[in-house]
């Protein structure tokens, strides 16, 4: 994704310099925070964001203000930034405002005036947080969406129009990040996912969409057939140090943690092996451990809600009514 954005727009300097000075700890590496005096200068940066190519993840505006109300510039960014995550600052309570904010901006926050530092930055935070998660999601749908419809013109394999909708996503989603890594790091990610994928010695289903995406992301067919030796032999791999920074280090160990949430556990060996890569890539292990520690109960939590889903399909419909 390319730089994100977070907007403040109050028409009193001095509260816009302390929300820069609070939000400054909110700011991850890449994300830029801008300041507009008024509803129709914070309409003119938002234009400048779509010609750079910056997304706008958060907007935080001020009710109150001359000339275009903070509801009335919340609802005209709406119309071209829907996903953006909308939060309304006011010192008057406006039920009205804020209740068009909500209806017609999808409002996601409202804050009243004078603020606790500790709310907003965490609603800052959540809201970055939420933001990524709709673009994730949105992305997943229209992928989906897209690999079906070209089904016909063999865009996809048979074996992937069996694949559920997210087996097939993963296996498409794992293909595009390993696309855009630089060839060295694309090299060294299919050799680390091997090694995940065989380090148990053993290969289920779900792992072989892994090994279909790294091969498929070579072109060179002894590259493709020196990954097939290599599962065939169980290897795993032993890998040199990779300089890439510590958020696109994340990033790739995440996205390796991915291939074992499809099991129902990470055994052992798995987990030594993901602690092994995140070393080679400048994690801090507790960090990795953390990373670990999430994948579990993520997988805890889908087995929970596949039992969920399962004993409602047997249920008999029962349906109630509500009296005030």
């Amino acid at each position: 994704m390319s730089n994100l954005a977070i907007l403040c727009v109050d028409d009193e300097k001095v509260v816009l310099n302390s929300m820069k000075d609070e939000l400054k700890t909110v700011l991850d590496e890449g994300m830029v925070l801008e300041l507009a005096e008024s509803g129709d200068e914070a309409l003119e940066i938002t234009e400048e964001f779509e010609e750079d190519g910056t997304d706008l993840a958060v907007v935080i505006s001020d009710q109150i203000m001359p000339g275009m109300k903070g509801h009335e510039f919340l609802i005209e960014l709406h119309k071209k930034h829907p996903n953006t995550v909308k939060i309304l600052l006011t010192g008057q309570a406006d039920a009205d405002a804020v209740g068009n904010a909500m209806n017609q901006a999808q409002l996601y926050r409202y804050i009243a005036k004078p603020w606790q530092s500790k709310d907003l930055t965490m609603t800052v935070s959540e809201g970055i947080r939420k933001y990524l998660t709709d673009c994730e999601l949105q992305a997943q749908k229209k992928l989906i969406e897209d690999l079906k419809a070209n089904a016909a013109q063999s865009f996809v394999t048979a074996a992937e129009i069996e694949m559920s909708d997210e087996e097939l996503y993963d296996k498409v989603f794992f293909e595009r990040f390993l696309h855009f890594l630089p060839p060295e790091a694309q090299q060294w990610v299919i050799k680390a996912s091997i090694g995940v994928i065989c380090v148990d010695g053993k290969i289920d289903k779900t792992e072989m969409i892994y090994i279909q995406a790294v091969a498929s992301a070579n072109k060179n067919k002894d590259h493709v057939q020196q990954i097939v030796e290599m599962v065939k032999a169980r290897e795993v791999p032993r890998l040199n140090a990779l300089k890439v920074g510590i958020e696109m280090g994340f990033k790739i160990l995440n996205n390796l943690i991915r291939i074992v949430v499809c099991d129902e556990k990470i055994s052992k060996k798995e987990a030594e092996y993901l602690l092994y890569l995140g070393g080679k890539l400048g994690l801090n292990k507790q960090v990795i451990l953390s990373m670990i520690d999430l994948a579990q109960k993520r997988m805890s939590l889908n087995k929970k809600a596949e039992s969920l889903f399962i004993s409602v399909k047997n249920m008999t419909p029962e349906y109630t009514t509500y009296t005030a």
